[in-house]
């Protein structure tokens, strides 16, 4: 039998459960090109797993000052897309591009870290920015921007084997996850005695290392990137991404890296 504060406790938790358990956003969405943009940000503090864009009860809102912001963003962004896809030859198809209000939004949507600046998932098709003010701050707007849209574009998008390749590629052309790594100096090379055990180190990190452990991979990514593109040439690091007839370099290159 229960009891009759046992009962008032249930009555509560059952008017009040979706309240602190539903996961509710507010969007703003315009449609430019071959992409959807949405500005979002949460209304209340979701629950601790992957926000699900589709599946979120996404509310329309009006705001002038974030629609102005999304305006200029998508501006931005096409503007930068022209100028890679037109260098590359490509034009990828349609895609969703998620600005994130905080970084809060921004690891609940994405499932990434907070401290990263921006993601590009494939099988979503969807990119995900954080804040562009913040970015802004940060010094690598531009950059970021340019990064993700590399990625989008890298003929080696749908291959995970190739994920520290294509980050080394795309980061040694818009640095963004590393302040050291603007840096000229080589003083940090990576020591492991092959590549092979380079390559494993920096697929891991680079996908699930600590906060510390990816920005020593992203550093080396961009030394790493910075060192083939000038040894064998933009040409041969887009064709390596694509069908890894490269492979077999490697060894050499990354001796010659370390020395």
């Amino acid at each position: 039998m229960i009891g009759r504060r046992s009962y008032y406790f249930i009555v509560i938790l059952v008017l009040f459960a979706p309240a602190i358990y539903s996961l509710k956003s507010e969007s703003i969405r315009i449609h430019k090109g071959d992409f959807d943009f949405y500005y979002i940000r949460l209304k209340k503090q979701p629950r601790h797993e992957r926000a699900e864009f589709h599946d979120l009860r996404t509310s329309q809102f009006t705001n002038p000052l974030f629609e102005k912001k999304l305006e200029e963003f998508s501006d931005l962004f096409l503007d930068r897309f022209k100028i890679q896809s037109e260098q590359v030859h490509l034009k990828g198809e349609t895609n969703t591009v998620l600005v994130l209000h905080d970084s809060f939004t921004f690891s609940q949507y994405s499932g990434k870290p907070k401290f990263l600046a921006a993601f590009y998932e494939v099988d979503r098709r969807t990119f995900y920015f954080q804040n562009p003010d913040t970015l802004y701050k940060r010094n690598i707007l531009y950059d970021t921007i340019d990064h993700e849209i590399c990625h989008f574009l890298s003929p080696s998008q749908d291959k995970p084997e190739s994920h520290w390749l294509e980050e080394s590629y795309c980061e040694s052309k818009f640095p963004t996850s590393s302040e050291p790594a603007k840096d000229k100096k080589r003083s940090r090379t990576p020591k492991f005695a092959d590549w092979k055990a380079f390559k494993k180190s920096q697929n891991k990190n680079l996908s699930n290392g600590s906060q510390m452990s990816r920005v020593s991979a992203y550093r080396f990514a961009y030394e790493w990137g910075q060192f083939l593109r000038k040894a064998k040439g933009e040409d041969w690091f887009r064709d390596c991404l694509s069908n890894h007839r490269c492979d077999s370099e490697f060894a050499k290159l990354y001796q010659r890296f370390i020395e």
